[in-house]
């Protein structure tokens, strides 16, 4: 009852916006960003980071993330949860730790029901800066130009999920469906060909045979062509 409750109080506090809360995962510090989107504007709402010290065992590091999570969800509620998937570039110990704290991040925001997203780092940069190899410099430039923000001791990973949270707003105005073939996109998109489309089953039937006929008789005529062509070759030998 109590998720169902805070549900229909999300619902009806963002009625006209969507509220997007982005995170950079990581067991030191995790950085986490909510921005609301509002027709093509996108503002920032809150941003911050949940640091952890080093000397922390794993456990009470997790614990710590999932708590602060927890809270800044309970304080904006909001409609979409985006993350930063796994960096595969990284060593295995690192991308099981990171793992670790993605794990307890996207927990936090399915045990209120919040859909979650996933986007691997070149996607956000992407979307943010025009390039997938962009620096994080330039990502925290960005971020601030599109944010209007003047903290300029803003941490990167704070930075960061402010990006991943601004990338999800504008995916979800976006279409992103990818079609395996042509004939798939031609089903999906029928007001991009050329000319109209046929529409039944009779009007393709009657297309075929008359280019079919067409084919034929010109097939025919060139074959009485090559005919007449030998007949009047022989003619004139024989004479």
């Amino acid at each position: 009852f109590l998720k169902k409750f805070k549900k229909n109080i999300r619902s009806e506090a963002t009625a006209s916006s969507i509220i997007v809360l982005g995170v950079d995962p990581g067991t030191l510090v995790t950085g986490y960003g909510v921005v609301a989107r509002r027709g093509n504007e996108v503002r920032m709402i809150d941003c911050g980071s949940i640091k952890n010290n080093g000397e922390t065992s794993m456990p009470l590091r997790l614990k710590k993330i999932y708590a602060g999570l927890q809270t800044v969800i309970e304080k904006h509620h909001p409609d979409e949860f985006a993350i930063e998937s796994v960096f595969y570039g990284k060593n295995a110990q690192s991308a099981l730790k990171l793992g670790h704290a993605r794990g307890v991040s996207i927990l936090a925001a399915v045990e209120q029901e919040i859909p979650t997203t996933e986007y691997s780092p070149r996607e956000v940069k992407r979307a943010i800066v025009g390039s997938g190899a962009a620096s994080k410099e330039q990502v925290a430039f960005m971020v601030k130009s599109l944010l209007g923000i003047t903290n300029s001791k803003m941490l990167h990973d704070t930075s960061d999920a402010l990006a991943v949270a601004i990338c999800h707003a504008h995916r979800m105005t976006t279409p992103t469906t990818k079609h395996k073939d042509w004939k798939s996109y031609i089903e999906a998109h029928p007001e991009r060909i050329a000319g109209r489309r046929l529409a039944t089953k009779t009007q393709r039937h009657e297309v075929f045979f008359v280019g079919f006929h067409f084919y034929f008789s010109s097939l025919c005529l060139r074959v009485l062509v090559v005919f007449f062509f030998l007949w009047r070759l022989w003619y004139d030998c024989v004479s």
